[in-house]
């Protein structure tokens, strides 16, 4: 028993916290590069913000075509890479991380909707420039998405 106890301490308190110390920081709000981004509507601000803590991190991206907000869309993930659900126009969504064994991290989106097919979004997010700047990728198939932010303050 005294084993048993040693063991899931030593995951609770080294393991997964080691894990989630592995992903880099992205917490912070970012202003989107437009020279550098492909494929952005014309007149379309996009604001991304990321919280980041041990167990979490959720994105908030907002789409904005000056008037004010057309679309915000925030989702959480679990950094421990357990699936969790939520909701977005109808859609039921499946939530997840996944560490690849180059040490990036894929932020895995299920759609699923009962009048169409189901898709996932393969979001990828790399910081360069130290910590300043943030490549952000979309994956949907053949379809991809590609913008540049700059750390905001």
């Amino acid at each position: 028993m005294k084993a048993f106890i040693a063991v899931c301490a030593l995951l609770t308190f080294v393991v997964v916290p080691a894990y989630a110390q592995s992903i880099p920081n992205y917490a912070g709000t970012w202003a989107l590069d437009k020279a550098k981004s492909k494929g952005v509507r014309e007149g379309l601000d996009i604001k991304l913000e990321i919280k980041q803590d041990t167990q979490r991190i959720t994105l908030k991206t907002t789409y904005d075509d000056g008037a004010g907000p057309l679309s915000i869309f925030e989702r959480a993930f679990e950094l421990n890479g357990a699936k969790t659900k939520a909701e977005r126009y109808g859609n039921d969504l499946t939530l997840y991380v996944e560490k690849k064994s180059d040490g990036n991290f894929v932020f895995h989106t299920e759609y699923k909707h009962p009048d169409a097919d189901p898709f996932t979004s393969l979001e990828t997010l790399t910081l360069s420039g130290g910590g300043k700047s943030l490549e952000y990728k979309d994956i949907r198939g053949k379809k991809q998405i590609q913008y540049f932010f700059n750390k905001r303050g």
